[in-house]
């Protein structure tokens, strides 16, 4: 007899430590009895590290350095780690990240005990010093202020507490430690996919600017947004040390690493830096970044604009449009450009995650196509294949997407491309009066709401709401069974003249409007209407309303059958 499998389930614990939440989430098939003594452990480091490196403790081990000046200490472990990680990034920085300006947090209103509420004062002055006048002895295990400081650890040390606690639970194979946004996670979440890691737009609350797929790393954040200071200046709670000023050039750093104090750290310090020298910086360390600027720009490590985009166009878009052009030269037994293919290819392309391989982004093109032509009723297809594909693709492959698409990471190299395929295949379609109206429509209004507030309104032209309209005006707005293919319906509040207008019409030709048909549908030096495409072509649909044929056939081509229908009309 087989025994039947144990059921994973997720188990969640919290507690508040660090002046956050902590949160460890279990994935097992055990009981929940079993896993929290080894949750209880992990949690206990949170304690141990904040009672120990917290300045907003008079009576913890790294605020009794500041009575001690000029003597060497003898520290724990723990803190003697945590204060040469700290003081080595300070170096690699020359000094942009400093953790000596603990007085200087002071005085900006980060002193507070949140457990107490008691203010703390050193009574050290804001610039008695900077990480030089901190000296280590590793052999001996101390540290010597020269000069009066406060060390302030916080950027390293939630980091330290959570890669703490990962030991303790390094015996199940699946589980997420969570504080305050930064995090690690291992193995997978309780539906076998790797763990989704949101990272939140700093500038539009309950929004992510990126969601990641990751197992066996260490996600940190830090942000303007975090923490401000009380008062009437709201000040951000990260200070470029040379200056002693929050940082305004970026809103948010996103650090993936092995550990999360160096996730933790780098984060931090790479915020300080700024865009250019952050993102370099980040690079030197072998890390990945996701950088955010205040207008909401978005830049990465390894930025998605670049080359490294093309082999998931190329797995986008080229099998569907060999499978679908295949399929349409068996059927009419001619070439054809399957342009619908296309569309559908870019869909995928823009939509999926750029984290997500080739092979996964072409056997999603693959199974668009393949619906498409497969799940349709006599005349046409049932449900539209580029969004068919897109929900099938999560559950066969645990993959990313956002309706934001890649779009937040494209450079305006690639948002030119976009532009142009939307262009061609607008074109081909017919669809520019949709295309138009609405971002007529869409930028009229915001512009409008901006005149009386600019605020409310300004994120709609930063990326990616910016790229995200030109993605749903180009692409998803023109997909042929589910927009219109007359002039008058794309442009809703055209007046429908047709019927009423016989007469006019008829001493124009054979039943067609002004201005019909397009100039590409004319034949050179004025030359005869080639023949229409079919009952979905607009010149059909404007017959069928003046002149009362409907169900006749349509004219397709130039075989001797349709040249006597043609004369008979």
């Amino acid at each position: 007899m087989v025994a039947a499998s144990r059921v994973r389930t997720k188990h969640d614990f919290t507690s508040v430590s660090m002046d956050t939440l902590v949160h460890i989430h279990v994935v097992s098939d055990q009981p929940r009895e079993a896993i929290e003594p080894a949750v209880q452990r992990a949690l206990a480091w949170f304690e141990t590290v904040e009672r120990i490196c917290t300045r907003f403790d008079p009576s913890s081990e790294v605020m009794q350095l500041v009575g001690q000046v000029g003597r060497p200490v003898r520290v724990s472990t723990l803190l003697f780690e945590v204060a040469a990680f700290a003081l080595d990034l300070a170096k690699q920085t020359d000094g942009a990240f400093d953790p000596t300006i603990g007085a200087t947090m002071e005085q900006l209103g980060f002193a507070t005990n949140y457990r107490t509420g008691e203010v703390v004062d050193s009574h050290v002055g804001t610039d008695s010093g900077d990480f030089h006048d901190v000296r280590l002895d590793r052999r001996a295990r101390t540290i010597t202020l020269r000069r009066p400081l406060v060390l302030d650890l916080n950027a390293v040390a939630k980091g330290l507490a959570i890669d703490l606690a990962v030991q303790e639970l390094r015996p199940y194979p699946d589980f997420c430690v969570e504080a305050g946004g930064d995090l690690f996670v291992r193995g997978h979440n309780a539906s076998g996919e790797n763990w989704h890691v949101g990272i939140q737009h700093p500038r539009a609350e309950g929004l992510l600017a990126r969601t990641l797929h990751l197992s066996d790393v260490a996600v940190c954040t830090s942000g303007d947004y975090e923490r401000r200071a009380p008062g009437a200046g709201a000040e951000g709670h990260i200070l470029d040390a040379r200056t002693r000023q929050p940082v305004t050039d970026l809103a948010s750093v996103t650090v993936v690493a092995e550990t999360a104090m160096a996730a933790d750290g780098l984060s931090t310090a790479a915020m300080v830096l700024g865009s250019e020298r952050g993102l370099k910086f980040l690079d030197e360390q072998g890390v990945r970044g996701l950088l955010v600027a205040p207008n909401g720009s978005v830049a990465s490590l390894k930025p998605a604009g670049g080359l490294g985009l093309l082999p998931s166009l190329l797995a986008a878009v080229l099998p569907a449009v060999l499978i679908d052009g295949v399929w349409m030269a068996i059927e009419s037994r001619r070439l054809r450009m399957p342009t619908s293919a296309l569309l559908s290819g870019l869909i995928i392309f823009f939509i999926l995650s750029t984290n997500e391989s080739w092979l996964v982004v072409a056997w999603t093109s693959c199974f668009a196509i393949l619906s498409k032509r497969i799940v349709r009723t006599s005349r046409e297809h049932i449900f539209n294949p580029a969004a068919l594909a897109l929900v099938w693709a999560p559950i066969a492959f645990g993959s990313g997407e956002s309706w934001w698409g890649g779009l937040a990471d494209l450079s305006w190299a690639w948002i030119a491309l976009l532009l142009v395929a939307g262009a061609f295949t607008v074109d081909r379609l017919n669809k520019f009066p949709l295309v138009l109206t609405f971002l007529a429509c869409y930028f009229g209004f915001f512009t409008l709401a901006s005149l009386v507030n600019p605020q409310s309104v300004a994120e709609m032209f930063r990326e990616p709401f910016l790229q995200a309209a030109l993605f749903l005006a180009f692409f998803m707005l023109t997909d042929p069974p589910t927009s219109p293919n007359r002039y008058g319906d794309q442009v809703w509040w055209h007046p429908r003249r047709a019927r009423c207008r016989r007469g006019a019409a008829a001493r124009r030709g054979p039943g067609l409007p002004a201005g019909w048909p397009p100039r590409r549908e004319r034949r050179a030096r004025g030359g005869p209407l080639r023949a229409p495409q079919g009952l979905d072509s607009p010149r059909h649909q404007y017959c069928v309303v003046l002149r009362g044929d409907r169900g006749r056939p349509p004219l397709r081509g130039s075989t001797s059958r349709d040249k006597k229908r043609r004369k008979g009309r």
